[in-house]
């Protein structure tokens, strides 16, 4: 078996093999900081294998999830499938077959991945949006962590996360401290939260926002500042309570499976339960980085 690269994110390996002789073309390059070549060893290895034979169909399957035109999850027995492009008149772009503990995915790519020419057979990596961030979020369960629809940014040697849905600001915040020079921003749209023992990181990853950054980094979570765009710059502490009904709708929760929706909604009550929430007031500005650069320099000294 080939051995094509390795995906880690927020320590997750994916490694990604195939039994036949071919060439994987690369991902988006906002991959790049978290993609080796061969064989890698981690805290966690999932193997994912590409078969380039015929794809399974899912007719008869109980279908679990649709996301519409572009793809649905199926459940047969103790299998999940999930199939890209399922509606499409010439069949699905690709099948990825796997169990709850992810001991092993395969992928069944059809033509439309593959590429021939001068001999050579190269595949199209499907280990991209939306397989990765499912397999993710299956992995991360059961070691205590999920993903966030945040943007992540380290602040005086701590980390921070600013949720929030499409259009909140995130790529503005983030972008707003780069031009401040601030370097170590994690993401502008996705994050992995994990508790790592006593204390609960961010990992960046490797989908990022309209800004296009991804950083494969992490830091010890110190602050969850949910954003608000207003008319002036201000800081509202907020309680656990308030804090969790905030965090839940942005967070990616496996609805179809009960016990790790369970550990997901346990995990997001544990979570504000420790890190210090607030509601982050701002108008796009200098002046929000100068407010966020102050609070966390005195988080930092207490």
């Amino acid at each position: 078996m080939a051995d094509l690269v390795t995906i880690e994110i927020a320590g997750v390996n994916f490694r990604v093999s195939c039994r036949s002789p071919i060439g994987l073309m690369p991902c988006d390059p906002s991959y790049e900081s978290f993609t080796k070549r061969g064989r890698q060893t981690g805290e966690v290895n999932v193997d994912v294998i590409l078969e380039t034979g015929p794809v399974p169909a899912t007719d008869g399957m109980k279908k679990i999830f649709d996301a519409g035109r572009s793809w649905a999850l199926f459940l047969d027995g103790a299998h999940y499938f999930l199939s890209l492009g399922h509606t499409h008149r010439d069949g699905p772009v690709w099948v990825a077959r796997f169990r709850r503990d992810l001991r092993e995915v395969i992928v069944y790519c059809s033509d439309v991945l593959i590429r021939k020419k001068d001999g050579l057979t190269t595949v199209l990596n499907p280990l991209s949006y939306p397989l990765d961030q499912i397999l993710l979020v299956h992995a991360l369960l059961p070691l205590k962590g999920f993903l966030v629809h945040a943007a992540g940014i380290e602040i005086a040697g701590g980390g921070y996360i600013f949720p929030g849905r499409s259009g909140a600001g995130k790529t503005t915040l983030s972008g707003l401290f780069m031009a401040r020079g601030h370097k170590d921003i994690l993401s502008d749209d996705r994050i992995a939260a994990r508790r790592m023992g006593s204390v609960f990181c961010a990992f960046g990853t490797p989908w990022p926002g309209e800004g296009r950054i991804a950083s494969n980094r992490s830091a010890e979570l110190r602050g969850i500042f949910f954003i608000s765009q207003a008319a002036s710059d201000k800081i509202e502490e907020i309680g656990p309570g308030t804090a969790a009904e905030r965090l839940m709708p942005i967070v990616s929760i496996p609805w179809y499976d009960r016990e790790l929706s369970e550990k997901a909604l346990a995990l997001c009550e544990d979570l504000v339960a420790k890190v210090p929430s607030y509601v982050l007031h701002f108008r796009p500005g200098t002046g929000i980085v100068d407010l966020l650069e102050d609070f966390t320099a005195g988080r930092a000294r207490e």
